[in-house]
């Protein structure tokens, strides 16, 4: 560690015995923790009083004439000494001080002299505290451990929680259906119609806990990480929708992706609920959704779509879990996990997810994908 002692030191050039009394009224400025000494000698020949309470003494007074080395305990010596012996003061050596108020307290230790100071031999030492941070960083550490612990017990719940939570829609949904398949005939249209919405809200609610159950279950760890292109990756996806699409639709890749190591499974995913958001916001006009990525490093990739778009008051929140922004509840079947599981997925391959959107004039998607290997651009 360097410390530029002209930030420090306001005690210039020492010439005479009678400039000891200007250098003391100097060196007090600021409160620092240094004394002047004789390089020869080595007795102390102005202090502050900051170091004199720090040595344990009342005034500086009682530090004038002293040895600077008695300053420092026994296992400090040497570090001084080396400061002194090489002359170097660029540098600084972190020392302890004898009888110091503060024990844990370390000490960075510079020393200066200046040039007009001739042969003075006079040297200026200030002590700037260093803080050990040892017991700091080790109770981050129990704190951070006892998250984690909390964190692995909270996920554990949700899992165990969500598991029996989708097991009685299940089976709330098969009494449904067994019930109205066989009360055609003995339940008026009324009452089969709030069956049938009770039967569709349950298959939503089972909908809604999939996603948070896939959510909060992908873990990077548990995918091989494979060389991966991803124009046959983002191709397949597209050649391959899981949603009907509206006549004129069409999904194209305009730019060539380039070639990486990513989780392919995860990756796949990403692009797949990307494209599957714009089939499901397309709005009245034949949908566009166009795939591609800029050449710049990290790779930068987008999903680019003309549908109906995100209100502006929407785009901070919609990243986020359960947060929808469809203000036209043009789709019913919507979870709110899509975008929160593309975030959480590129977040762990070290990137991040922005949106560019305007109401009515469609949404662009766009993340980065870093910090998981090497990538090169591979042309179609």
């Amino acid at each position: 560690m360097i410390i530029p002692l002209a930030g420090y030191l306001c005690c210039g050039a020492i010439h005479s015995m009678e400039d000891t009394l200007a250098a003391d009224r100097l060196v007090r400025w600021g409160n620092f923790h240094a004394c002047i000494f004789d390089r020869t000698g080595l007795t102390i020949r102005a202090c502050s009083d900051s170091l004199a309470e720090l040595a344990g003494q009342e005034r500086a007074a009682d530090l004038i004439g002293s040895y600077v080395i008695d300053l420092f305990s026994l296992n400090s010596l040497a570090a001084f000494e080396g400061l002194l012996r090489e002359g170097d003061f660029s540098r600084t050596a972190q020392c302890r001080m004898a009888g110091a108020a503060k024990l844990d307290t370390r000490m960075a230790i510079a020393l200066s002299t200046s040039p007009e100071a001739g042969d003075s031999g006079l040297l200026t030492m200030i002590c700037i505290p260093v803080f050990d941070q040892t017991e700091v960083i080790s109770q981050l550490d129990a704190k951070a451990e006892t998250l984690r612990q909390r964190n692995a017990q909270l996920t554990e719940f949700s899992n165990l929680l969500l598991h029996d939570l989708r097991g009685l829609l299940h089976n709330l949904s098969g009494e449904l259906e067994l019930l109205l398949l066989g009360s055609q005939d003995d339940l008026n249209p009324r009452v089969l119609d709030h069956l049938a919405r009770i039967e569709k809200s349950s298959e939503s609610m089972t909908a809604v806990l999939k996603g948070v159950s896939r959510f909060l279950r992908p873990n990077i760890g548990d995918y091989p990480a494979e060389l991966t292109d991803l124009n046959e990756l983002v191709d397949s996806v597209l050649a391959t929708p899981r949603l009907p699409l509206a006549e004129g639709t069409l999904l194209k890749r305009i730019e060539p992706l380039p070639t990486l190591t990513c989780q392919t499974q995860l990756i796949e995913e990403v692009f797949r609920n990307l494209v599957e958001n714009s089939v499901k916001y397309h709005g009245e006009l034949p949908l566009l959704v166009e795939v591609g990525a800029l050449r710049q490093d990290p790779p930068t990739f987008f999903v680019k779509d003309n549908g109906v778009g995100i209100h502006q008051d929407d785009i901070g929140g919609v990243l986020e879990p359960l947060r929808r922004a469809d203000r036209q509840q043009l789709n019913s079947e919507g979870t709110g996990m899509g975008l929160a599981l593309v975030k959480s997925i590129v977040e762990q391959h070290g990137g991040r997810v922005w949106l560019e959107s305007r109401l009515g004039r469609g949404t662009t998607v766009w993340f980065t994908l870093s910090e998981r290997g090497t990538a090169s651009n591979t042309p179609d």
